[in-house]
């Protein structure tokens, strides 16, 4: 199968989504005085 630039773009777009909404859960896990120290 072919994949298109817009489904590699739709894939591209759903990846971020996914990496941000799992890095915001890993932020929001750390307490924030770990954050501070790097």
């Amino acid at each position: 199968k072919h994949v298109s630039k817009l489904d590699m773009f739709e894939i591209r777009c759903l990846l971020q989504m996914f990496y941000a909404l799992t890095y915001q859960k890993l932020t929001k896990s750390i307490p924030l005085h770990v954050i501070e120290e790097k």
